[in-house]
């Protein structure tokens, strides 16, 4: 039985340790041949301070591609495209509760 499921994660923060490790994981399962399954990130963020809104904006802008550079222990660099977010969901004022 054939059956395509699409798997969208929703991430709230967009900092270093998720792009480095989370979406490295979920762009391998992206890459991988069985095609069933479709992986995504959707990445936002519940805090609206200049630095977290600025690294939305870089990965809006780049449609949630980047660079992934790793350093192996004996100092050998590997770069890494990755590019499983396929929606930055950018901080508006409107989406914020009211007490």
């Amino acid at each position: 039985m054939n059956k395509n499921f699409n798997f969208i994660w929703l991430h709230l923060g967009a900092s270093a340790f998720h792009r480095a490790h989370q979406c490295w994981y979920i762009n391998k399962l992206k890459a991988e041949e069985n095609k069933n399954y479709e992986w995504s990130i959707s990445l936002a963020n519940i805090r609206n301070s200049e630095f977290t809104q600025s690294i939305l904006q870089h990965l809006f802008h780049q449609k949630g591609l980047y660079t992934l550079e790793m350093i192996s222990p004996n100092g050998v660099f590997e770069y890494k495209i990755i590019n499983c977010i396929d929606n930055v969901i950018l901080w508006d004022e409107g989406l914020k509760i009211q007490f």
